[in-house]
């Protein structure tokens, strides 16, 4: 098999070979005698390349998880508060947003573009306000990370 390195008479499981190696007779070997083998060859530090650690990712300061959800939920909140507006707007005779509406060629289309405009308006303010508030408050006194 190709997918193991010879050293110092030893098999050395590589990345391409993941479940069986060769020894050096030529016979497949599993895992358990793959892990015994390099537990031998650890003994010889000589032989083995050395070990940095590695540096985990760090995520950018404005890509978070918690400041995605916490985007997209103050703009369902801005959203739902938007068709309340408008539904209120729409349903108060006294302030007469219905009868303009109704007095319109096309009354449908007008009151879905009303509508439309409140959710959108409301949504986008909602989303910009709180992206403000989150990357402007202190991380310190807030439990996430």
């Amino acid at each position: 098999m190709t997918c193991a390195i010879m050293m110092n008479g030893s098999a050395i499981r590589t990345g391409a070979c993941l479940l069986w190696s060769v020894n050096p007779r030529g016979r497949r070997i599993d895992l358990a005698r793959q892990f015994a083998l390099r537990l031998q060859l650890s003994a010889n530090t000589h032989d083995m390349p050395e070990v940095r650690p590695v540096r985990p990712k760090k995520r950018s300061a404005l890509i978070k998880p918690s400041l995605l959800l916490e985007a997209t939920s103050h703009t369902a909140m801005g959203i739902a508060v938007g068709l309340a507006f408008a539904f209120l707007a729409t349903h108060i005779t006294a302030l007469g947003i219905a009868t303009l509406i109704n007095y319109s060629p096309t009354p449908d289309a007008v009151m879905i573009m009303f509508v439309g405009t409140c959710a959108i308006t409301f949504g986008i303010g909602a989303t910009l306000t709180g992206l403000a508030i989150a990357l402007t408050e202190d991380p310190d006194t807030t439990g996430r990370e």
